[in-house]
């Protein structure tokens, strides 16, 4: 008896099979991508999904059979058939769910799946309930074996190579895999069907289905549609747990970062103070464990503050980027750099066994950072001071730095531009400075600083044209001291700007007494740069002056650091708003900074006071006499006063007149006083002043007697 196909439904069969196929491709990868979340629940779900797929390709091609004979199946072996394709969807899913592939399981693998779906096929054929039995051609059964293990093997080996893959890859790979499973799936069941042998006269002992057109359109549409659900359901899942992933992943990453942000310095990328400190404190277990030590070096820029103050802060960021480019590139790779302030650095010398492993790192640090930087259009030079400590013998690791900052600011003290070892001079000085720092505290609680002050006296007159307020601490067991002995430490610890508002008040408080007294008098204070760096000292200026009802000209501000003198863009800058606000301004010390001459033009100051060292040798050093004339003639030449500071005796008196000097000060005049006794030494020079005026009116006298009575009217009125 010989069969029939309807080739329609044929057709569908196989569509099913690729659909059913292209299903089983991804819940396998659905498998694995969650294997240690996946439970035995999803594992039976998807068999049964995949299992209904197979079995349904193989129920429409029975469908799509037809003898001479009407035909039917029965319902428990057809539901059997449906067990056994389920079963065969299970143990392909947890052949899929393995990590690797090795060849005994690709053989094995292939072996179960072809046997399972022969089982679920022949089973189907059973169902038909044929007598006599239906038999079957032993070649195209055996191949109706060879085909679907082929097929499996094939598509197994497709199925893992694939997880490596990605984008296109991926896709070809499965497009591949579902074209073996569906020619792996039907080709078994219609090779297994051409194998059958029907007998002339055989009988179907089954009941006699629908019309079997409808019955495989319904089958194919249902079994269809629960993939496609299935199949969305995982596709959902995925995403789900994908997109928890992603968040988590974010999440992950945001903390990563927020760590790293809190670790690293966000301008050069270089680790800051608090990852610098973990670092030091594994390096120094590490070289507690071995026959090794470790240095530190602390690097401060010198130079760079004016450049950030005239150039710009964008400008100073790159050139801090710059300068840790070439810290990375001068130290070893085991070493550590840092950012740790605004223009101080630190690296870490690891794995060191004496002096002679650092000074070579040392040293290259110190010549990477003297060369030019090229900063947009700017050539700008700075240099370093580097000061050392080492691991062990100068301390642990909380005493380390603070070793190490000591000796950079030897090394910043001794001339910039080199390298300190931190010893035991340098632990005496930075005792010394903590004491200081100590006192100094106390010294602005207890109100312990005291003014004095020195007359300014015209060189031509000698009458008295102004004061010059000094600064001076009563120590209560150190006595009296000068700005020198402490001044350097206030910078350094940030209490000079206290230190200054008390000088302006206190200023103020005494003029204002000695305006009560009728005693009119002009003063100028000193300002250090760090003042100047203040963006309330106008304010506090002109508030002291107001609360103390003074006219603005009664003050003037004298800045003593020549190295303001380098940056005149900056500098007049700072000094604009002084300058419109009607307080005079001085530069002190002059002639000791580089090229200050040349900046003189662009300049917005008064006076110029020149340095007690000119001062000192001038009565016996004609090259000194020529320097002050020079600077007095370019001084008067852009109409600023000049002042010479120091004049001790009456050589340099005549001498500092007779080349142009405006205005005089020194021992020679008076030595600075406190404030009890300024009320009599400005008495005494008016009254010299007006025994001038007497002798000046007189005409009975010749001149060398005024000059003689003069002089001795002024040594009776000086103290």
């Amino acid at each position: 008896m010989v069969g029939s196909y309807d080739y329609r439904l044929v057709l569908l069969s196989l569509l099913v099979a690729f659909i059913s196929s292209w299903a089983g491709l991804g819940f396998a990868a659905r498998l694995h991508g969650n294997e240690a979340k996946i439970n035995q629940l999803w594992l039976l779900a998807s068999a049964v999904t995949i299992g209904t797929g197979i079995w349904s390709m193989h129920f429409i091609g029975m469908l799509a059979f037809s003898l001479p004979i009407a035909t039917g199946y029965a319902f428990n072996l057809t539901i059997l058939s449906w067990l056994i394709a389920v079963a065969v969807s299970w143990m392909g899913l947890k052949i899929a769910n393995h990590t690797m592939l090795s060849t005994g399981l690709l053989v094995t693998g292939g072996a179960i799946l072809a046997v399972g779906i022969c089982a679920m096929h022949y089973m189907g054929m059973a169902a038909m309930g044929m007598t006599p039995s239906i038999s079957y051609n032993p070649w195209l059964f055996g191949l109706s074996l060879l085909i679907p293990a082929l097929a499996a093997m094939a598509a197994l080996r497709i199925l893992f190579w694939q997880r490596t893959q990605s984008g296109k890859s991926i896709f070809t790979a499965k497009l591949l895999t579902a074209s073996l499973m569906t020619i792996g799936i039907a080709g078994m069941h219609y090779t297994g069907m051409a194998a059958a042998i029907f007998a002339p006269n055989s009988v179907c002992g089954a009941s006699a289905s629908a019309n079997p057109a409808l019955l495989a359109i319904a089958v194919a549409a249902s079994v269809i549609a629960l993939i496609l659900g299935a199949f969305l359901i995982a596709i959902f899942d995925a995403h789900m747990e994908s997109s928890s992933a992603s968040r988590s992943l974010s999440l992950q990453d945001a903390n990563q970062e927020l760590s790293r942000i809190a670790m690293m310095d966000t301008l050069t990328q270089l680790p800051n103070r608090r990852l610098f400190e973990q670092h030091l404190e594994v390096a120094i277990g590490r070289t507690s464990r071995g026959n090794n030590s470790l240095a530190i070096a602390y690097i401060d820029l010198d130079g760079f503050k004016p450049v950030n103050d005239a150039l710009g802060h964008q400008v100073g960021d790159e050139v801090l980027i710059a300068v840790a480019k070439r810290l990375i590139a001068a130290v070893r790779g085991c070493d550590v750099v840092a950012r740790i302030g605004s223009d101080e650095f630190v690296t870490i010398i690891d794995d060191i066994h004496s002096d002679q492993d650092i000074v070579p790192v040392v040293e290259r640090i110190i010549q990477s950072l003297r060369d030019v930087f090229y900063i947009d259009i700017h050539e700008i030079r700075i240099s370093a001071s580097v000061g050392i400590a080492v691991y062990p013998c100068d301390g642990n690791i909380g005493r380390l730095l603070e070793c190490a900052d000591a000796a950079m600011y030897r090394a910043k003290s001794d001339g910039k531009n080199q390298y300190r070892f931190f010893d035991s001079e340098i632990e005496l000085a930075t005792n010394h400075l903590q004491e200081i720092q100590r006192d100094l505290t106390l010294a602005i609680a207890n109100k312990e600083f005291r003014l004095y002050f020195q007359p300014k006296i015209d060189s031509k007159t000698e009458r008295l044209v102004g004061m010059e307020a000094l600064l001076r601490w009563q120590h209560p067991s150190h006595g009296l001291l000068e700005p020198a002995h402490f001044i350097a430490a206030a910078e350094r610890f940030g209490l000079i700007n206290q230190i200054g508002d008390w000088v302006i008040e206190e200023t103020c408080r005494i003029m204002q007494h000695m305006h009560a007294q009728g005693l009119s008098v002009n003063v100028s204070i000193n300002l250090s740069s760090q003042q100047f760096r203040n963006n309330n000292l106008v304010i506090s200026v002109l508030q002291a002056l107001k609360h103390f009802d003074l006219p603005v000209s009664s003050l003037m501000v004298e800045i003593v650091e020549p190295s303001n003198l380098h940056h005149a863009d900056q500098f007049n800058l700072l000094l604009t708003t002084l300058k419109e606000a009607g307080i005079e301004i001085a530069i002190g010390n002059f002639g000791t900074g580089i090229s200050s001459l040349a900046y003189l033009q662009s300049m917005q100051v008064n006076e110029l006071k020149l340095d007690r060292t000119f001062v000192r040798d001038i009565a016996s050093n004609q090259q000194t006499q020529a320097i002050i004339d020079s600077i007095v003639r370019l001084a008067h030449a852009l109409d600023l006063r000049v002042v010479a500071e120091g004049v001790e005796t009456e050589a340099q008196r005549k001498i500092l007149t007779n080349l142009g000097c405006n205005q005089l000060q020194g021992f020679l005049f008076s030595r600075p006083l406190a404030e009890n006794d300024l009320a009599s030494l400005v008495r005494k020079f008016a009254s010299a002043q007006q025994a001038r005026n007497w002798l000046d009116g007189s005409r009975k006298l010749t001149p060398t007697a005024v000059l003689l009575l003069e002089l001795r009217f002024m040594r009776m009125f000086t103290p």
